[in-house]
């Protein structure tokens, strides 16, 4: 009866997590590491990143160490280069597996030369076979594998995400101003008056307090979906156009939408702290410091903007 053998060349993992474990030699070059995408992938931490190779050539397949921080061993010997033969252990640091070529002899027997008359196999090691094994240096942990950094496309991409999601808010907030305006004292035009002092009062409109004063109708109704939807829609544009993570992109949105409304609201009164000032409603109990009631203030319009931006950008998929 005929044994059925296998008849491709493979390395067979023989401890650890790789006992019995087969990789087939079917490429000229083979390589051996812990770096993602190599041919055979070890996660071994004392194994670098390109360990070792196994090339095919005319006589035969060679192991060759790629300065590995551990070193490469065939039969227990370091090697920087041998020659391989079927039944031989190699070992990269302590992960160990046997080389098995079903067209090879194993390296005890004589292979006969062109003449017919038989010669020793030929290797080349650190030290000749017959000599005792050198003793194994102490075993470093190798060189982890630092991440790639982000690409500088990538943070372009996002600032400009960032910015050209600002725009459609800030239209669509001052146009919500403007629809309540004219809606509701029949404005012909637009004075500079009104401009300025919607440029002053912007930022704050993100507060209950100014809504509080409005009668229900069309005006409050115009009013507050522009103020509604230009951070939601800003935080849709930022985060498809930026691709970043959802909170991210909503907290990204939010610190430069406020900063940019407060600025443009501090520009527009002049630089006139005293007065600007006032813009800020009570929001904390009476004694505290003015200086407080604004950190309180700014925080609120934060926090409003943060959240329907992250609305936006959940919705961006």
């Amino acid at each position: 009866m005929n044994t059925v053998v296998f008849q491709r060349v493979r390395l067979r993992g023989i401890s650890g997590p790789y006992r019995d474990s087969e990789h087939f030699l079917d490429k000229d070059v083979f390589l051996v590491g812990r770096a993602p995408g190599l041919d055979l992938v070890l996660t071994d931490r004392m194994v670098s990143g390109q360990h070792a190779r196994i090339v095919h050539q005319a006589d035969g397949y060679w192991v060759e160490d790629l300065n590995s921080t551990n070193g490469t061993f065939v039969n227990g010997i370091k090697v920087d280069r041998q020659r391989l033969r079927t039944g031989d252990r190699l070992t990269f640091d302590k992960v160990e597996f046997a080389f098995e070529d079903p067209n090879d002899v194993p390296r005890t027997t004589m292979a006969p030369s062109v003449g017919g008359s038989p010669v020793p196999e030929k290797t080349v090691s650190r030290a000749p076979v017959e000599a005792v094994a050198e003793p194994q240096p102490p075993r470093v942990e190798a060189q982890e594998i630092p991440p790639e950094p982000e690409v500088p496309k990538q943070r372009r991409r996002r600032g400009a995400g960032l910015l050209l999601g600002l725009v459609p808010a800030f239209l669509l907030g001052y146009a919500g101003i403007l629809a309540a305006s004219l809606t509701a004292g029949g404005m012909t035009g637009i004075p500079r008056a009104w401009l300025r002092m919607s440029a002053v009062s912007y930022p704050f409109m993100y507060m209950h307090t100014p809504w509080l004063n409005m009668s229900p109708g069309l005006p409050l109704f115009l009013g507050l979906a522009g103020f509604v939807l230009g951070p939601v829609i800003g935080g849709f544009v930022a985060r498809r156009l930026g691709k970043g993570s959802r909170v991210g992109t909503a907290m990204l949105f939010a610190t430069a939408y406020t900063g940019l409304s407060l600025l443009i609201s501090l520009a527009a009164s002049g630089f006139r702290l005293a007065g600007w000032q006032r813009m800020f409603p009570v929001l904390l109990p009476s004694g505290m410091p003015g200086e407080l009631n604004i950190v309180a203030g700014v925080a609120l319009i934060w926090a409003v903007t943060f959240l329907l931006s992250l609305l936006g950008s959940a919705l961006s998929r």
